[in-house]
C-alpha cells in the first residue's frame, strides 16, 4: 500500500514525494515520512494545485509510516465509492 501510495503521487504530479541532497537525506525523509504536496518548486508550478484534497488525503492515508495506521485496499475502494 505504501508504494501505491509512492506511486500514485508520482502519477499525480511527475515527481516522488521523497527527494533530498543525497541518499541519506532522502531515506531520512522516507523513514519519517516527511513529504509535501508543494505548488511550486523553485519557482516553477506543479499540478498539486488541481488534484482534489480527495486525492491527497488517499496519498497521505497510504503514505502513514506505521504499517497498522496505513490504509487498506478495501479502505481506499471504500473511499472512492463514498466519493462517485
Amino acid at each position: 500500500m505504501w508504494s501505491l501510495g509512492v506511486v500514485l503521487y508520482i502519477v499525480l504530479c511527475g515527481f516522488p514525494p521523497f527527494y533530498g541532497d543525497d541518499d541519506e537525506q532522502m531515506f531520512e525523509l522516507i523513514r519519517a515520512g516527511t513529504y509535501a504536496f508543494p505548488e511550486a518548486i523553485d519557482g516553477y508550478r506543479t499540478t498539486w494545485a488541481t488534484v482534489s484534497d480527495q486525492a491527497k488525503g488517499v496519498i497521505r492515508n497510504l503514505l502513514t509510516v506505521p504499517p497498522q495506521q496505513r490504509a487498506t485496499a478495501p479502505q481506499v475502494i471504500a473511499t472512492r465509492d463514498c466519493h462517485t
